[in-house]
């Protein structure tokens, strides 16, 4: 497998968690904010937000790398 379709792999995943948690947060938002609920934490809210913060940098560095090298 090729660093450009690793890449586009990657992409995707992190495209897919981006779309699946912001579905839940607005659900979960939603239908607190029509219950009349308090907030409350979420396992599987905190789950992908600590797996964001730990997918995100390495990402953001790869990223950074293949502008470097697209600009030389």
């Amino acid at each position: 497998m090729t660093f450009s379709v690793a890449w586009d792999v990657v992409e995707g995943v992190v495209g897919v968690l981006f779309v699946v948690l912001a579905a839940y947060s607005s659900y979960d938002a939603i239908s607190r904010l029509i219950q009349g609920a308090a907030p409350e934490s979420s396992i599987l809210g905190m789950g992908m937000a600590a797996a964001a913060i730990m997918v995100m940098p390495p990402l953001t560095l790869a990223e950074l790398e293949k502008l470097i090298l697209r600009i030389r």
